[in-house]
């Protein structure tokens, strides 16, 4: 895609060693090729920084923060944390991540699309599906029943009958990086953030009826 905008992707992670390969080698399986992956390591104790080096050495669009002390440790401090970064470096669009999950190779490219083509988007979200250990992916384009569409968002999503995942959509960084997670949140700390953005922002979205990203069981 030509004069394509990077897609920041803010990957946490913690003690993920024996499994961050495969989410790693998904980003790096991308059809749209134009992104850069800020990993923020929660302190793990395990060879997470050893395997993440080798991709680092390997590919420039990696980069690799320990968290420092002034993030709370868990999921809501690393996020704060990468959104600082993704601040700092001018980030036009954030794709969140996780460590243990598997992108389709077309995640970022249908859904970066329609963000480019309709400027009065906030977000683009799609589909998703649990999978186990010992999948093997044939990476179809699947539209499977998990309801993504809504003309009355906050309610919907706030009465639980939409299936967004945190990991689903790629936000405009005008919208998203005004806003930071609950670091005393003990769960939900996703939920809580999208409640808020949902009630305040109503913004206007465009859904990928695919299934373009997998949460491992």
């Amino acid at each position: 895609m030509k004069n394509s905008p990077i897609v920041t992707i803010l990957l946490a992670t913690f003690n993920r060693a024996h499994i961050i390969e495969e989410t790693l080698n998904s980003i790096i399986a991308q059809t749209y090729v134009n992104w850069e992956c800020i990993i923020i390591d929660d302190c793990s104790t395990d060879l997470t920084k050893e395997v993440v080096a080798n991709y680092l050495r390997a590919d420039k669009r990696f980069s690799y923060y320990l968290k420092n002390d002034n993030y709370k440790q868990g999921l809501s401090g690393s996020r704060n944390y990468s959104l600082d970064i993704a601040t700092s470096r001018g980030a036009k669009f954030i794709q969140f991540f996780d460590d243990d999950d598997i992108m389709h190779p077309k995640k970022l490219e249908l859904q970066i699309e329609p963000l480019i083509e309709d400027n009065s988007l906030s977000f683009s979200v799609c589909k998703y599906r649990h999978f186990y250990n010992d999948e093997i992916f044939k990476f179809d384009l699947v539209d499977e029943p998990c309801n993504i569409v809504s003309d009355k968002l906050f309610e919907d999503f706030f009465l639980g009958k939409m299936g967004i995942n945190s990991l689903g959509q790629i936000w405009k960084g005008d919208l998203i990086l005004k806003y930071r997670f609950d670091e005393d949140l003990l769960y939900a700390e996703e939920r809580d953030l999208y409640l808020k953005i949902f009630l305040y922002e109503r913004p206007k979205y465009k859904n990928i009826d695919y299934v373009l990203f997998y949460y491992r069981k």
